[in-house]
């Protein structure tokens, strides 16, 4: 091979990595503009960007459902989150995809205690692949739909692996199963301590985050 056809070999390789790093940084930053639009509540430039032909070649369906999902959610949008969620799941989905949507679904419905859909997630939930995740989602839907507390013995056990720090989301859980038996001291007593440590996580995160940005600044 001649020189020349090194060089041209060369050339192309330096061009063809120029316009992936090109490409990459106005994927990034129509990315950052959409979350923007969201941190601002500002939904109709949102709803304009979100059906630009830039979004549309930067980013496959899902991931603009995705995303368009999230915006429902964040402005309290039911009927169009209702919508998006039947839209999704009705499409070929992978495994890493069913099991954000299908937890997102779980989750969301379980805060609003809409008992169809919530139950609708939760079959949905256990078709995944993941014992840990199902028996997270068994926990929460005896907890919060059926109003049961069969989970509560070895939830207090699991009690004492968890730092003290991170005890508050088990501890609230813990909580709601009391009030299901109808131990309204001891559920006090497990909200109290939940309020406690969601305290001093909130502190502790706050701090990482000051002096995270402290670091970032210097």
């Amino acid at each position: 091979m001649s020189q020349e056809s090194y060089i041209l070999i060369a050339i192309c390789i330096v061009i063809a990595l120029g316009s992936s790093i090109v490409m990459n940084i106005l994927k990034k930053k129509t990315y950052n503009e959409l979350v923007t639009c969201l941190q601002n509540q500002d939904y109709h430039r949102f709803d304009e960007l979100i059906k630009s032909s830039k979004v549309k070649f930067f980013f496959p369906p899902f991931n603009i459902d995705y995303i368009k999902l999230n915006r429902y959610i964040l402005a309290e949008d039911r009927r169009n989150t209702d919508q998006m969620f039947e839209h999704i799941v009705k499409h070929r989905l992978n495994k890493k995809q069913k099991q954000e949507v299908y937890i997102k679904g779980f989750n969301y419905y379980i805060a609003l205690d809409y008992k169809p859909k919530a139950k609708e997630f939760y079959d949905l939930v256990q078709t995944l692949d993941n014992a840990q995740i199902k028996r997270e989602t068994d926990r929460l839907y005896d907890t919060y739909i059926l109003n049961g507390y069969k989970y509560l013995d070895e939830m207090i056990d699991e009690l004492d692996d968890v730092e003290e720090t991170y005890r508050g989301p088990n501890e609230y859980l813990i909580s709601l199963m009391y009030k299901n038996k109808g131990d309204d001291a001891k559920a006090k007593e497990y909200l109290d301590l939940a309020e406690k440590h969601m305290t001093m996580l909130d502190k502790e995160l706050s701090e990482k985050f000051k002096k995270n940005a402290k670091n970032r600044a210097m």
